[in-house]
């Protein structure tokens, strides 16, 4: 459970029970990040789950589908499409009492329901596990399964998450977590707060607010295909729009300060622990939306200049701490997955983070940095090396250790529309190339091919007049498939010859042999 960034010891609540009834044998589940698969059909689910005052659990399940083989003998054993998840925390702040949350396997939609038991099975069932009538095999102790470190892992990688900002993303206790693809909030960029969230089948998708990724540049502000970009564009009044436009001096300043205040309430610990939400949930759940708005605010707050992120020490102290712990649990092939790294967007962002932080004399920034360098140079080796492949030193803190961030600066050859103070930055395909300027302005077209395309639609519906007007209706595909200075004859031939749609060939054979072979 987390703990608030403070560090200061909490209060608890009573002991809980997560009870999962009736989950097929083989269900994948974790909880706090601690996987465990069900190898019996009587699994209930956990006891003694102590909570925090304001901590809270996240549950993920991946039920199995068992099933007969088709000669009735054997079982198969296949893995539900998708991982759902829970928010679990008490919802009174009585420490004395205890707690339970109880969910049921739904074998029709072969996932854990939302819905919650009725109020009387959850007291018979905590007071059975309460007077030790359930052997604990089946509903087994949180502390048996979960070590000291792991509750310390976890608390780590949850430090800045709150009731309060899990509430605002519209996950209250007991919300079902299921994966989305990206969804913006509303238009008015409020928060989620008290608003209906969209229902995905059975459960909620999380919402976050578009993050945007703006350069320096003004090529990027009139020019984007970054989704999150667009959708933060399009909320500005014409007057914010204006005065973004016309910014040239630190502008990823600005748009940091912004996004804290229009998203944020302008606390920085939120947007950690948005960042860290989205983390999560992508990790446990493979949530599409979530790994877009967590590589979006890392990238956002990396282009920030070294003048303007001494104003946030402790926002940029407490990213170096949240990426060393989300580092340290992340697999080390995630780099080579292009779809889910974009390319490996992550290496220039650490790189401009670090060479920025390097010339910060804050002992948490220092601090923070040296243990962000370490686990990199263990895991990921392959984010230290400038642009030619060269591994570089960083055995020494401060700006003259990153002499990758040297060289991204003075390279002369840079990839089209991407400025030269940006090199590292060119996986991340945000931005347009200049080759697509025909997709943003207007297109010239020549009279002659004005007058050809005329002349094609004029011989074409003249063409069709000549076809009764029933035949039309009836071969409908046939007739639109007509082109210029071609009978119906000859248009069927083709067809024929074709075959490259069955319909239309279908429809060509049938208007030979009901229409033409009446004519003979």
């Amino acid at each position: 459970n987390a703990s608030d960034s403070n560090g200061n010891e909490e209060s608890k609540i009573g002991n809980g029970v997560i009870a999962l009834l009736n989950l097929p044998i083989g269900t994948a589940l974790s909880i706090d990040a601690h996987p465990l698969i069900t190898r019996r059909n009587d699994f209930v689910g956990f006891r003694d789950v102590i909570t925090s005052a304001d901590g809270f659990h996240i549950v993920t399940i991946r039920a199995t589908n068992i099933s007969k083989s088709d000669n009735g003998e054997k079982m198969k054993q296949s893995a539900s499409w998708i991982t759902v998840g829970f928010v679990v925390f008490p919802t009174n702040d009585n420490v004395a009492s205890d707690w339970i949350f109880a969910r049921k396997y739904d074998p029709q939609t072969e996932e854990v329901s939302s819905i919650p038991m009725d109020s009387q099975t959850e007291q018979n069932l905590l007071l059975t596990i309460q007077e030790g009538r359930m052997e604990p095999q089946r509903a087994i102790p949180y502390d048996r399964i979960i070590t000291s470190a792991e509750k310390q892992a976890w608390q780590n990688q949850t430090c800045f998450m709150t009731r309060r900002l899990l509430q605002i993303r519209g996950l209250p206790s007991g919300s079902k977590i299921v994966p989305g693809s990206y969804m913006p909030e509303g238009d008015n960029g409020q928060s989620n707060e008290n608003k209906e969230v969209p229902k995905i089948t059975d459960g909620v998708s999380v919402l976050y607010p578009p993050i945007p990724f703006l350069e320096t540049s003004s090529h990027t502000l009139h020019r984007t295909r970054h989704t999150g970009t667009k959708k933060y564009l399009a909320k500005l009044s014409p007057s914010e729009r204006t005065a973004l436009f016309v910014a040239s001096e630190d502008l990823p300043f600005h748009i940091l300060q912004d996004v804290l205040t229009r998203y944020y309430n302008k606390r920085w610990q939120d947007l950690l622990g948005d960042m860290q939400l989205s983390y999560t949930l992508f990790l446990h759940l493979h949530c599409l939306s979530s790994l877009e708005h967590w590589r979006d605010l890392i990238s956002m707050i990396s282009l920030v200049s070294f003048q303007s992120a001494q104003q946030y020490t402790d926002l940029f102290a407490g990213v170096l701490k949240v990426l060393f712990y989300q580092l340290a649990s992340m697999e080390q092939d995630f780099f080579e997955d292009v779809e889910y790294s974009g390319d490996n967007f992550l290496f220039p962002a650490i790189r401009r983070l670090c060479s920025t932080c390097a010339k910060s004399k804050d002992e948490s920034i220092q601090s923070s940095l040296q243990s962000l360098i370490l686990a990199l140079k263990t895991r990921f080796p392959a984010v230290l090396c400038n642009e030619s492949g060269q591994s570089t030193d960083m055995s020494n803190s401060g700006a003259e250790a990153m002499d990758w961030g040297k060289n991204e600066e003075t390279t002369d050859e840079k990839p089209p529309g991407i400025a030269k103070d940006q090199i590292g930055s060119s996986h991340l395909n945000f931005e347009s190339d200049d080759d697509d300027d025909d997709d943003d302005g207007p297109v010239v077209i020549s009279s002659d091919e004005v007058e050809a395309s005329l002349a094609r639609s004029s011989d074409y519906a003249v063409a069709k007049s000549e076809y009764p007007q029933q035949h039309q209706q009836t071969y409908p595909l046939l007739f639109a498939s007509l082109m210029p200075k071609e009978d119906i004859l000859m248009a069927c031939a083709r067809i024929l010859d074709e075959a490259r749609d069955v319909s239309l060939v279908r429809e060509a054979a049938a208007y030979l042999e009901e229409v033409e072979s009446k004519n003979l």
